[in-house]
């Protein structure tokens, strides 16, 4: 796996549509914006599990209200994007001149179903940051982008966050953790979640500007 794979993508033309649907479909957030703190504990408890939990426990869909179970998409970390190294501009590639590198080692969810037809997917983040041989403490920002898809369509939602982590004095690693939700999606007819995914990595292009 490489750790500079530019995650393209997901910055194809979909991701400005997708831009324009979020609109559309938080028009519908309404009915379920009293319940979208409930999901907060349990994606934060999941990610402070021990390192023995392997990453298919997070593809069984979570116990919704009233004892229900409901399809729930998967959280994904995309394909080359698990892993972001920032250097030196003088040594872009060699090892040797690696100011930082981050890693994501943990990804959750959970939905929040709004009657049948609307839900909000609430979904967690976890890594850690290791300073290289041009590093130094300090506070850095990691540029992590979530998209979610259905299955073989276009983005329906997608964001970019800088997420701020500190490396003490004479430190040489922290932890980082993200938690947010997708806007209030409105389920088309006959379609189940279990064919819908939020896709999660580094965005090394965003990490460049």
């Amino acid at each position: 796996m490489s750790c500079v794979s530019p995650p393209s993508a997901w910055r194809l033309a979909g991701l400005a549509a997708a831009g324009a649907m979020v609109l559309s479909v938080t028009a519908c957030a309404n009915p379920i914006t009293d319940r979208i703190g409930e999901a907060s504990s349990g994606v934060a408890e999941r990610l402070g599990l021990s390192g023995e939990q392997s990453p298919s426990d997070e593809q069984a869909p979570p116990p919704v209200a009233r004892g229900e179970t409901r399809p729930c998409p998967q959280a994904i970390i995309r394909d080359g994007t698990q892993t972001l190294r920032v250097y030196e501009p003088a040594g872009e590639g060699d090892p040797d001149f690696v100011r930082y590198q981050g890693s994501i080692t943990k990804v959750a969810r959970e939905c929040i179903y709004a009657g049948d037809e609307i839900v909000t997917i609430k979904f967690g983040v976890q890594g850690r940051v290791v300073i290289g041989p041009y590093g130094r403490p300090g506070t850095y920002s990691l540029p992590i982008r979530a998209v979610f898809v259905p299955r073989g369509g276009e983005p329906v939602w997608g964001q970019l966050y800088q997420v701020s982590v500190t490396i003490p004095e004479e430190g040489t690693n922290a932890a980082f953790q993200l938690v947010e939700q997708t806007a209030a999606y409105t389920i088309p007819p006959g379609t189940s979640m279990s064919n819908h995914a939020v896709y999660v990595g580094f965005d090394e292009l965003a990490g460049r500007q």
